[in-house]
């Protein structure tokens, strides 16, 4: 839609876009509009300039849009606000980050790593780090990232298709931390994860730069999961009862 107000001896021009109708996006350098981004619709194309932050707002525009064309393809993708973010422990954050920038960057994350380990639509990345895991077929430490998620904690190594790791936190029966080997800084701020499989398999991370914060960020997610299975566990007992 388009407005046009006036406010005492002044007049003002008000444009109303739907994301859902933007074909072409780009920014744009020239003399009439310096440093601007340009939006074309089908019926018209508008140019905005004078921003603070040029790229960030360039950032969320695309974001928005492709959201759009997404909700247009499927009605069940429709954009809202995440509210686990507003309670997330996290680090690394810039302080003056909007939440919906926040918001949009991690959709665009968690899209990203549930292509990248087929998991289902409803995964959320919490966060990734850098880190080895240990590989006892040829007994080497890979350096890749470690990514955590509200059930998985997957690893893909620096060097492509070398290892890729994709572990339920609902076969994970203990996490806790290694101790550090001066005769082998290899294994230096490790992680041991135990699983509750028959062959009670086990993963060693090392290297992971804030290992306290990985560990309590791991054992709250797990404490969530077990939380969940026990109130299913006593709905299901509850129902037989009856």
């Amino acid at each position: 839609g388009y407005k046009r107000r006036n406010r005492g001896d002044r007049q003002t021009d008000t444009s109303i876009l739907e994301t859902a109708d933007v074909i072409e996006l780009e920014k744009t350098s020239g003399y009439l509009f310096p440093d601007s981004i340009r939006i074309a619709t089908r019926d018209k194309t508008y140019y905005f300039s004078m921003f603070l932050h040029n790229a960030e707002t360039y950032s969320l525009m695309t974001q928005l849009i492709n959201l759009a064309m997404k909700q247009l393809i499927d009605e069940k993708t429709g954009f809202s606000i995440d509210r686990d973010l507003l309670t997330k422990l996290s680090k690394n954050v810039a302080k003056k980050q909007s939440f919906l920038k926040r918001d949009l960057d991690a959709r665009s994350l968690s899209e990203a790593y549930r292509l990248m380990f087929h998991l289902p639509a409803t995964e959320k990345l919490d966060g990734s780090t850098e880190a080895t895991l240990w590989t006892p077929y040829n007994k080497t430490h890979v350096w890749g990232r470690m990514f955590i998620s509200q059930n998985y904690i997957c690893f893909d190594s620096r060097v492509k298709g070398l290892v890729s790791l994709v572990l339920p936190l609902r076969d994970v029966s203990q996490i806790e931390r290694a101790e550090n080997q001066p005769s082998n800084p290899s294994v230096d701020h490790s992680i041991l994860i135990t699983t509750r499989t028959a062959q009670r398999a086990t993963f060693l991370f090392s290297q992971i730069h804030d290992r306290d914060f990985v560990v309590q960020k791991l054992s709250d997610l797990l404490a969530k999961i077990r939380m969940v299975a026990l109130a299913r566990e006593l709905s299901v007992s509850r129902t037989n009862s009856l």
